[in-house]
């Protein structure tokens, strides 16, 4: 997750982009979270050949509640398989500074 939450925090004045962009970027989010979700509810449902080369490890990882609180609920984009991945998982740990995300970000507007 980290690609879209950096690349958000990159835009000038914290922009999260439009049109393209922020479709693809939303449209990404979504494919993972849906990926991840489904590995976790069947883990023995392989992945498809072409991902990955059938090797997707995922699980709770970090830093998806940042680009959730901005293109959900600030740019009102719906986003179901990333909300559901995000509740699924909070808080987020504290390990790292890094993963402080669901005080920082959770649902923040």
């Amino acid at each position: 997750m980290t690609w879209a939450t950096s690349r958000w925090g990159s835009l000038p004045c914290g922009r999260g982009g439009d049109g393209e962009e922020l479709s693809r970027i939303t449209t990404g989010m979504e494919f993972h979270a849906g990926i991840l979700l489904e590995k976790e509810s069947s883990p023995l449902i392989p992945t498809p050949a072409w991902l990955c080369r059938s090797n997707v490890n995922g699980g709770k990882g970090n830093t998806w509640e940042i680009a959730l609180n901005h293109y959900a609920n600030r740019a009102n984009v719906s986003l179901p398989q990333t909300r559901e991945q995000v509740m699924g998982h909070r808080p987020t740990g504290a390990g790292l500074m890094m993963v402080w995300e669901t005080l920082t970000h959770g649902d923040m507007g």
